[in-house]
């Protein structure tokens, strides 16, 4: 029986303000501003094993935690992302010397997720009024299912 880790990755970046443009009554009015800080900071980790059952046969199995790099003060229904867990099991058959059929498959557990996003700009452009554009409160609930089926074939 092999046991391998997928070891702990961090990825970081600096942080990274959003650009917005406007248009002015006297043309195309291009001006950066930043309105919200986006520091992106996530980490994965994770366990696999692999278990030779015979010759034809080995077992995967294997489990992480991912953390998500959205923040709860920009999550909308278009990345409502969050925090999971994954559980994964598989087989690979070794049908000939040089042929396999692998096969797994995986399910995430997803944590709920909410957003609370206001109905004005926390940060106007000067000069511009602040009006309001309705404010965005919700709940995400989610849970993914993989499958997948490779053949490998050498020769």
């Amino acid at each position: 029986m092999a046991a391998r880790s997928t070891g702990l990755t961090t990825k970081r970046s600096p942080s990274l303000p959003a650009i917005r443009s406007t248009t002015s009554r006297q043309g195309p009015r291009k001006r950066s501003s930043p309105s919200y800080p986006i520091v992106w900071a996530s980490w994965r980790i994770g366990l696999g094993v692999n278990y030779q059952l015979n010759n034809d046969w080995k077992l995967r199995f294997g489990t992480a935690y991912d953390k998500t790099p959205v923040q709860d003060a920009f999550r909308t229904p278009r990345l409502p992302d969050a925090d999971r867990i994954w559980l994964a099991l598989g087989a690979q058959w070794q049908f000939s010397k040089q042929g396999a059929l692998d096969f797994g498959y995986a399910h995430e557990f997803v944590d709920d997720a909410t957003s609370n996003l206001p109905s004005t700009d926390p940060a106007p452009m000067p000069g511009f009024p602040n009006t309001p554009k309705g404010a965005l409160r919700g709940t995400y609930k989610a849970n993914v299912n993989i499958l997948g089926i490779q053949v490998k074939y050498s020769f």
